[in-house]
């Protein structure tokens, strides 16, 4: 990493407000996801999946009823609840919002579940769906690494272009200092075994890095080293003078 010289800190990263559900496909069938706790939407896949007249009928009670699936339930309470509620407080695998009634009847309960058990649901709905389940966990990590290797060269251009460096070790002081910043350690091949999350961030830093670069944001290579030395200061060393006000 570089030397730490840092000034003081004032940039405030945004916090999300509100809640975003984001839609993706998954085999024939549209995945909604909220973005203020990553949580699925289980009753609108069942819904989808029933309304195809050639599926077989499945009920959301049978599911998470399941000896199986109460011990599932109870596994992934074990191994995330320390984590979760240290972030967010109170934590649950399962999510039931009751329906409301309305003029035209009531409406549907809505039925959210950790990421874990919702795709473990998504399976148990058929094994000719196991597959696409399967495609779209694995398509989603291979799609992120490869947008994190595109933003490794989206950046390094920017820096040969704007500055006319075209040095190697440079490059690869850069790409330390960015492992540094997002995995608190550098070693070789330490990308090949990020997390979804991980490449998302890595991937998502270079392009700012690169944006600022491009638009004179980030002036020269000097400016560069600072602003990674305050971001790897900002994540990992909470208590550092630089960050008092």
């Amino acid at each position: 990493m570089f030397a730490i010289n840092c000034e003081r800190m004032n940039h405030e990263y945004p916090k999300m407000k509100t809640s975003v559900d984001m839609n993706r496909r998954m085999g024939n069938f549209i995945v909604t996801q909220r973005t203020k706790d990553g949580y699925f939407d289980a009753s609108y896949l069942l819904q989808q999946w029933n309304m195809v007249e050639v599926n077989p009928k499945r009920e959301m009670k049978r599911f998470l009823d399941s000896p199986k699936t109460l011990s599932f339930i109870q596994e992934i309470y074990n191994q995330e609840s320390h984590i979760a509620e240290m972030r967010n407080g109170d934590f649950q695998v399962v999510i039931i919002t009751r329906g409301k009634n309305t003029s035209s009847g009531k409406n549907p309960d809505k039925v959210f579940m950790h990421p874990y058990l919702y795709l473990d649901f998504a399976m148990w709905l058929s094994s000719e769906f196991k597959y696409h389940v399967i495609k779209f966990v694995y398509d989603e990590l291979i799609e992120y690494r490869h947008a994190a290797g595109l933003g490794n060269n989206d950046l390094m251009d920017a820096i040969s272009r704007t500055w006319k460096i075209n040095f190697p070790p440079i490059y690869q002081k850069i790409n330390i200092a960015l492992n540094f910043i997002v995995f608190g350690r550098n070693y070789n091949g330490i990308r090949n075994s990020a997390s979804v999350e991980q490449l998302k961030d890595l991937r998502d830093m270079q392009k700012i890095f690169a944006y600022n670069i491009l638009t004179g944001l980030i002036c020269d290579i000097h400016t560069l080293k600072i602003q990674l030395q305050k971001e790897y200061v900002r994540r990992h060393m909470p208590n550092h003078k630089s960050l008092r006000k």
